[in-house]
């Protein structure tokens, strides 16, 4: 069974979930290297599109007559009293909302757009939110004047950016994976019962590879369709794990023979 059959078959069948105990820790390492990088590709995906549009957003919405704002020391600053609402946009809507006033319910009603609040930018689109602190982008200082041009700027280094983004955050789900397979590997072993032959480094192996099919659905699901609970993840994780230790057989108790 080649590398692409034993991927896919790690998804769901239980036999190879358990003989994955006998392959070697390298393969394991890649294996999740490669499960957490398909689990983020709709996050990225998507964080690649919120950034683009809400970009192309803010450049339209800085040609309408706007209240006077500024960006002093990485805060917002505009004499307002309630939260400034611009629908006048081709697609979303722009937001200056000094005294974060609007929670995350409001901008779920409002759709898409970009939200200027008092020490941050959001991007928001339908219910995805995603915050930009000023020093980020280089808007530290800046007036409602001079941010067209500064705007400029950040679009021309946003897929660098975004790169740069896009990689901390899939070294940091790395690290939660590695985790999870090493806290899981450890609970798995409270449940070996009379396997006294499975070792921790095998069921550090059978985890590795159990948590391909729950972690890649539930990424794309709460990505795509809906919210997922956290705690419904760990709970198909460690039920795959289980279904793959308990396909394992029992070794026989040898009995000695009478003379």
């Amino acid at each position: 069974m080649n590398g692409f059959q034993f991927f896919y078959k790690s998804f769901y069948d239980k036999k190879v979930l358990a003989y994955s105990r006998f392959q070697p820790i390298t393969k394991a390492i890649f294996h999740v290297l490669a499960v957490i990088f398909i689990a983020c590709i709709p996050f990225i995906f998507s964080l690649w599109m919120t950034y683009t549009t809400s970009i192309s957003q803010l450049e339209e919405s800085l040609e309408k007559d706007l209240p006077s704002f500024s960006l002093e020391d990485g805060k917002l600053k505009a004499d307002l009293n309630e939260p400034y609402l611009n629908y006048s946009l081709n697609e979303g809507v722009f937001v200056l909302d000094p005294h974060n006033e609007l929670s995350s319910t409001n901008l779920a009603e409002l759709g898409e757009g970009v939200v200027f609040r008092h020490e941050e930018a959001l991007l928001f689109r339908y219910g995805a939110t995603h915050s930009v602190s000023y020093a980020l982008i280089g808007l530290q200082e800046v007036t409602d004047e001079e941010l067209t041009d500064r705007i400029g700027d950040v679009k021309g280094f946003l897929p660098l950016l975004l790169l740069i983004v896009s990689l901390l955050i899939y070294s940091g789900l790395l690290g939660v994976g590695f985790l999870g397979v090493t806290i899981f590997a450890y609970v798995g072993l409270l449940f070996r019962g009379k396997r006294k032959n499975i070792q921790y480094r095998h069921m550090w192996l059978i985890t590795a590879y159990a948590m391909t099919m729950p972690v890649i659905a539930f990424a794309w699901v709460d990505v795509l369709i809906a919210s997922i609970p956290a705690y419904l993840l760990l709970i198909a994780t460690l039920a795959m794990v289980l279904y793959a230790l308990f396909s394992i057989p029992i070794p026989k108790r040898k009995t000695s023979e009478k003379p």
